[in-house]
């Protein structure tokens, strides 16, 4: 009984995971392109983004990967690779982050369109929750794989 308890709180845990990601990357891809003057504007003003052609590889990758991984999300077999790739993803913007917050006194990005009332901290620790909720989430994708997999009956020979 526990055991059956826990595969369908894990199972509740990927669906609200893929239907939270999937709302996140849509929303963050689609603001890029529709704003991409602005996106492009405000990456020039990095100081850890000084080079053009970085600076456009990232303004017009970044939004086509983010809708990449929503529309892979929405295909269940590839939720692993989903996964992998969102906690790639926010592992490299919270590298991004912290660079930001802890090596130059002043950020003159106004990137924060998503949370608006979140400073630059606040923001951080949002994306670090979202990093815990992707790694939460492959664990239990491989738990419930190995589960399914015990669950089995051997096959004869």
């Amino acid at each position: 009984m526990y055991k059956n308890k826990r595969i369908i709180l894990g199972k509740y845990i990927l669906r609200f995971s893929r239907l939270f990601f999937i709302v996140l990357f849509l929303y963050a891809g689609l603001t890029k392109l529709l704003s991409m003057t602005l996106f492009i504007d405000n990456l020039s003003n990095s100081p850890m983004l000084n080079n053009n052609e970085v600076v456009l590889a990232i303004a017009y990758g970044l939004p086509i990967i983010e809708l990449t991984v929503s529309a892979l999300l929405l295909i269940k077999k590839q939720l692993s690779i989903s996964l992998f790739l969102i906690l790639f993803l926010l592992m490299g913007y919270i590298g991004y982050l912290v660079a930001l917050l802890f090596m130059y006194p002043e950020i003159p990005c106004n990137c924060r369109s998503f949370f608006p009332i979140l400073n630059w901290h606040g923001h951080l620790y949002f994306t670090i929750g979202c990093t815990l909720l992707a790694i939460a989430s492959i664990i239990i994708k491989i738990l419930l794989r190995s589960e399914a997999g015990t669950s089995r009956k051997p096959e004869k020979e």
